[in-house]
């Protein structure tokens, strides 16, 4: 089949009259002399005829792409959303699922697009033991098949342990009571660090860690009565330094600037104006 550039009428209007669809048409298999000319010609093919009535232009390089059917996909192609990446549509399928649910810690309780995974009993009793003191570290994680949130780890560790702690290749919540001195008083700050390494992760685990982040915190709180000072989300665990969650516990302190205060002009001490009779 030849090349060829046609017009079609369409049925809607315009006040000048009916609107156009434009089709170009260049087979695989053209020459390159043939395809170049009828490149170069296709600009002004539709200035002759009036750009301002084509509303659709259609190229194709097989019949069925200028036919009736590749028009209509075509349609279809050009009113679509733009395509997501893979990282969009993860973060777009989290965001749907992270909403508000009811607290319990040996029930299940569930929402319309989210649900708060009981704790074992294993997990509980170690929570009780982070509460005493007797541990200052807890490694809890989501049970995607049986639907409970696991102890993973608990142990004394120092600050400098911390990063080793935490898993680079899925996600996790830990707990750490960061005893420490600040400003030459001994203070002891829990930290509640929520890990999603930054390579690729499951959907499903993503979503689910997302979800249940909060009800954890706030079971941890408001069953436990234990406070957190600071609640971190890291992608690498290489970040939990000292030096970084010291800066987290105790934000520098910016000072405010006093206004400047701008000195009387020189009228403002010589008082009122003196009226003199000659």
């Amino acid at each position: 089949m030849q090349l060829f550039i046609s017009t079609v009428g369409l049925d809607s209007k315009r006040n000048e009259g009916y609107e156009w669809l434009f089709i170009g048409y260049s087979p695989d298999d053209s020459h390159v002399r043939q395809k170049m000319l009828y490149a170069s010609t296709r600009y002004t093919a539709k200035k002759i005829f009036g750009d301002n009535c084509i509303k659709q232009e259609l190229f194709g390089t097989a019949p069925s792409d200028v036919s009736l059917a590749g028009f209509q996909k075509h349609l279809e192609s050009a009113n679509a959303p733009p395509p997501l990446t893979m990282a969009e549509v993860e973060a777009q399928e989290v965001k749907k699922n992270e909403v508000g649910v009811d607290i319990s810690i040996d029930s299940r309780q569930s929402s319309m697009k989210s649900v708060l995974f009981p704790f074992n009993p294993d997990a509980l009793d170690k929570m009780r033991e982070f509460k005493d003191g007797n541990i200052n570290y807890l490694h809890l994680g989501v049970d995607i098949e049986n639907e409970k949130i696991t102890l993973e780890d608990n142990d004394n560790i120092s600050i400098e342990q911390l990063s080793g702690k935490v898993p680079e290749t899925r996600a996790s919540y830990h707990l750490f009571n960061y005893k420490h001195i600040y400003e030459d008083n001994e203070e002891e700050s829990i930290i509640f660090i929520y890990s999603v390494p930054s390579i690729k992760l499951p959907i499903k685990e993503k979503m689910l860690y997302s979800t249940c982040k909060t009800p954890v915190t706030q079971t941890v709180e408001e069953q436990f009565e234990i406070k957190i000072a600071r609640k971190l989300e890291i992608d690498d665990a290489s970040e939990l330094t000292e030096e970084f969650i010291m800066k987290e516990v105790h934000p520098v302190k910016i000072e405010q600037r006093k206004a400047f205060a701008k000195p009387q002009g020189p009228n403002a001490r010589r008082g009122q104006r003196r009226i003199t009779k000659n």
